[in-house]
């Protein structure tokens, strides 16, 4: 899959073009667009990542390699330390509005 259009924030949502396929059953024909939804592609991502790192734990050199952290990820500011405590607070903001 290629994304190809940026993310429909009413729908969470992105074009996306299939690069290859099995071919058979119910896969996507290769070229096809279809419209998928952010949250399925977060999960595609995450499973490619894991079967990655399973096949280079599988080798001699990825047992003895770092894990490679994304340019992104590495430049991204730390966690916000009190962001547990601010969304419990707007957990109870919420349940008591909804009454």
């Amino acid at each position: 899959m290629q994304v190809i259009s940026a993310a429909n924030r009413e729908t969470s949502t992105a074009q996306a073009v299939v690069l290859a396929s099995k071919g058979g059953g119910v896969e996507c024909q290769r070229a096809a667009q279809m419209e998928i939804a952010l949250a399925d592609l977060q999960e595609m991502e995450n499973h490619m990542r894991e079967t990655i790192d399973q096949g280079m734990a599988a080798t001699s050199a990825g047992r003895g390699a770092d894990t490679v952290t994304p340019a992104y990820a590495a430049a991204a500011p730390p966690p916000d330390a009190n962001a547990a405590h601010e969304i419990e607070q707007q957990q109870q903001i919420a349940a008591a509005a909804e009454g």
